[in-house]
């Protein structure tokens, strides 16, 4: 199997040293053909994933990581894929960089590892293996954060919403391959940002729920 994402980021823009903002766009059309243009899942499979060795042990960690695969599986449709906590933790799933090493068939597997050789910005890294269909994904969350924030209230100012990412991430791991850009109308620097927009603002919890055209999209992918 060829490995098709080589590296599909989740970057983080802080309002206070950049000021990104993006609001009063129309919005544009979300053919899932320009998004899942890489490959994707058979339809209703059941994708198994664990968590891999070194991820924190704490259980607010696991259970944003549950809550981020579980919104897409509460929209989606009798054909579309659907995610699983179901693999062993804290055992060795291999390299993060190479899914096609993931063992089985429709698996996946979740790593806590540093991902400053990305960008001192990345927080999160999905990689599928195959295309036709896909058969497995890897997602890093980057462990050398100090401003993580990992609750289930209002992320404080400064921090980065960890129920965000996983969310984010497990949309990729679905076969979401390319972003929605900041200039459509589905990224505004608002509370109706959609999940699928490349950038999370600090301080924010806003994509930790899919929203109207993160589904739609997805849902026309299968």
């Amino acid at each position: 199997m060829n490995v098709i994402a080589a590296s599909r980021v989740f970057l983080v823009i802080l309002l206070a040293a950049f000021g990104v903002g993006v609001t009063g766009q129309s919005a544009q059309a979300h053919s899932a053909n320009s998004y899942f243009d890489h490959g994707r899942w058979p339809i209703t499979a059941g994708i198994e994933y664990g968590l891999s060795y070194g991820f924190p042990g704490a259980g607010e960690w696991r259970g944003r990581v549950y809550a981020g695969k579980e919104q897409w599986n509460a929209v989606a449709n009798a054909n579309d894929p659907h995610i699983y906590w179901s693999l062993p933790d804290d055992v060795s799933y291999g390299d993060a960089r190479n899914p096609c090493g993931v063992p089985g068939l429709y698996k996946g597997a979740v790593f806590w590892n540093d991902l400053n050789y990305l960008s001192i910005y990345t927080t999160g890294v999905t990689r599928l293996c195959g295309a036709a269909p896909v058969v497995n994904f890897t997602i890093e969350f980057d462990s050398s954060r100090s401003d993580w924030y990992v609750g289930t209230g209002d992320a404080p100012s400064g921090t980065v919403d960890f129920w965000s990412v996983a969310t984010h991430e497990f949309g990729h791991a679905l076969g979401w391959w390319d972003h929605l850009p900041e200039s459509d109308g589905a990224c505004p620097d608002s509370g109706s940002r959609n999940t699928m927009c490349p950038t999370v603002y600090a301080g924010t919890e806003r994509q930790r729920t899919v929203a109207d055209h993160d589904i739609h999209t997805f849902n026309e992918a299968y």
